[in-house]
């Protein structure tokens, strides 16, 4: 009787331990984590179904495996990161201490946490395992990490860019403006003068790229083929290429258009072809080619997109690159060769307009940039122009009253002396407070208001534009500023205009003629 109850008791002990092993196997088998046993030879003795969801092999197949084995059986297990971290951490664990770390997974292009705890018994029952092993796929989290860290690092220099470019375009303003007078004063034939203001202009065109990776720039957007804008740019295209690049362009008939301003689509056009061509400098092939995507990013907004590819056969881009390619003032080329502005200005412009740029390269096999726009499905208002309308007429001064408010003291006198000089009388200020005090002590009507958007003294230029309307209702106000934010301009009313710093005097009396004649 004895001996039936003990069979009894034996019987639901090992009910017991089967269930709880099944417990426990259902348990590690529901982990989103890789779990497994090792053995002292490091060895798999036992793993989760995590390893079958993870495509690595049937739980049947891999016992007996090493880590590197299973990770990485096309590689030698002396070439696996896995290798060194079980050979150092084995130490540690044989006097009971655990390790917890992160690693890149190259191959795999993931990136795992792994945890690898001793397994001690705390009596002299002998174990066949040795450590568990906890794999986490933390990829998604990381790349988040990354993303965000890199969201706030071009934060951070695109204001410090912005603010760079606002300062400089008022140098180069007061540069231009002065070159401008004495060329006027002295003729065209001053060479040097000359020279002085190309260098101006192209100063303009760096702080223009500066100000557009700041997203600080105002832009107009309108609707364009690309392919008509790649024909209009032919003869510039081929003179960028030159004559060891052979230029071979596959352009899709019947391209849906696409919105963005102009100059933001030939800025994309010239740094994507400028790149290919550095990396091609013994000669080579450029390919540009246009369509409509097939197959378009994961996180595209919509599904319609038009794409422009610009592809070379240089030298290509190793992995290490890549991860920095669109990093703003990263570049690769000689000290004094490149700015690192152009494929940060590249990115920085198809993000503006909704759009997804690409990188597909190798080392020795050419790189390929494919840059996407969604197709307009239908227009929306466009913001005001700052571009610049041609002279049509001379606009004949009747004397009109016109107050310049800067905080620049040359651009103040550069544009005093080019608007008395037409016929204006012209009044000037430093900041806010100084215009409303000066229009106090001359009460006259003013007819124009010139002023920059950001002034010191805590009133901005659209402020102060306001509250002098109040007083003259007849006035209109062009806003002249080396960068300023969209939102801003989303406000503008009709008498108000704006046109962009660094700008030629010229460019300035057309603005005017067409504005005040309107």
């Amino acid at each position: 009787m004895n001996n039936f109850a003990q069979n009894l008791d034996n019987q639901e002990n090992l009910f017991q331990i089967e269930q709880a092993k099944q417990e426990w196997e259902t348990t590690a088998d529901a982990l989103p984590q890789l779990v497994c046993l090792l053995d002292e030879q490091q060895r798999i003795i036992r793993i989760n179904r995590t390893v079958e969801q993870w495509e690595l092999g049937l739980v049947t197949q891999v016992q007996g495996k090493t880590l590197s084995e299973l990770l990485h059986p096309a590689i030698p297990a002396s070439e696996c990161y896995l290798t060194p971290l079980l050979a150092n951490a084995w130490p540690k664990l044989v006097v009971g201490e655990s390790i917890d770390t992160e690693v890149e997974d190259i191959i795999l292009g993931r990136y795992f946490n792994i945890l690898i705890e001793p397994i001690q018994s705390s009596d002299n029952y002998q174990l066949t395992s040795f450590a568990v092993v906890v794999i986490h796929d933390i990829t998604k989290r990381k790349t988040l990490e990354v993303q965000l860290n890199h969201a706030q690092k071009m934060e951070a220099i695109g204001r410090l860019t912005s603010g760079i470019a606002h300062d400089f375009n008022n140098i180069l303003m007061a540069i231009m403006g002065d070159c401008e007078l004495l060329l006027s004063y002295l003729g065209p034939e001053h060479q040097e003068l000359v020279d002085i203001k190309q260098n101006v202009e192209r100063g303009t065109l760096l702080t223009k790229q500066m100000l557009t990776f700041g997203r600080k720039k105002l832009i107009r957007s309108t609707i364009i083929n690309i392919n008509d804008a790649l024909s209009n740019m032919d003869r510039l295209i081929n003179r960028l290429v030159g004559k060891t690049i052979s230029l071979n362009c596959q352009r899709a008939s019947e391209l849906p258009v696409v919105k963005i301003a102009s100059g933001q689509l030939e800025q994309i056009i010239i740094n994507l072809i400028v790149n290919a061509r550095d990396a091609m400098p013994q000669g080579g092939e450029l390919t540009i080619q246009t369509g409509q995507a097939e197959v378009i990013p994961p996180s595209a907004k919509q599904e319609n997109y038009v794409f422009l590819a610009v592809s070379d056969t240089g030298t290509g881009i190793d992995r290490a690159t890549l991860s920095h390619i669109f990093d703003p003032f990263f570049t690769t080329k000689q000290l004094g060769h490149g700015t690192g502005l152009g494929l940060a200005t590249v990115h920085s412009v198809v993000e503006q307009n909704d759009g997804y740029v690409t990188v597909d390269s190798e080392v020795g096999q050419g790189t390929t940039f494919t840059v996407y726009f969604p197709i307009v499905q239908n227009d929306s208002p466009d913001l005001p122009s700052s571009t610049v309308p041609p002279v049509t007429s001379i606009h004949k001064s009747n004397g009109e009253r016109v107050l310049v408010v800067d905080d620049e003291s040359s651009i103040l006198h550069i544009l005093q002396k080019s608007l008395t000089k037409q016929g204006y009388e012209t009044l000037i200020a430093s900041h806010g407070s100084d215009a409303l005090d000066l229009v106090e002590a001359n009460p006259e009507p003013i007819q124009l208001l010139i002023t920059d958007m950001i002034l010191p003294e805590g009133m901005s230029g659209y402020q102060l534009a306001n509250q002098l309307k109040q007083k003259y209702p007849e006035m209109k106000t062009l806003f002249i500023s080396g960068y300023a934010d969209q939102e801003l301009f989303t406000n503008l009313k009709p008498w108000m205009d704006f046109l962009s710093k660094p700008f030629e005097l010229k460019a300035l009396e057309a603005k005017m003629q067409a504005f005040l004649e309107k």
